[in-house]
């Protein structure tokens, strides 16, 4: 997904970049993750996977005692991350802009 670099509301090209990286390598495994698969592919560490899975802050299932992560349920959490952070970066781009203005204002 190619972003308008001209709109004051583009978005970073790093933030759908990196989510099209994760949703590729998605997309090669044929069966359910494990921490330690979802950790490298996140670059994170496995405890931080099983904090998020704790705080259910991600899409797991378990199977006894182990915890497994379904490649389709992860795409879209990915998909939905993207987005959350597009909005984000939105919202932090229209503050300084605000910002700007405001600051213009009283200078006037």
């Amino acid at each position: 997904m190619q972003y308008d670099n001209s709109n004051k509301y583009a978005i970073p090209a790093s933030v759908p970049a990196i989510a099209d990286g994760v949703l590729a390598r998605l997309r090669t495994y044929g069966r359910a993750l494990t921490a330690a698969d979802l950790a490298e592919l996140l670059n994170v560490s496995k405890p931080t996977i099983h904090r998020m899975c704790e705080q259910k802050a991600i899409p797991h299932f378990k199977v006894g005692k182990l915890t497994r992560f379904l490649p389709s349920l992860l795409a879209q959490w990915v998909l939905d991350r993207q987005h959350l952070a597009s909005i984000h970066e939105l919202l932090r781009l229209e503050q300084m802009q605000e910002t700007g203005r405001s600051s213009s204002r009283a200078a006037a």
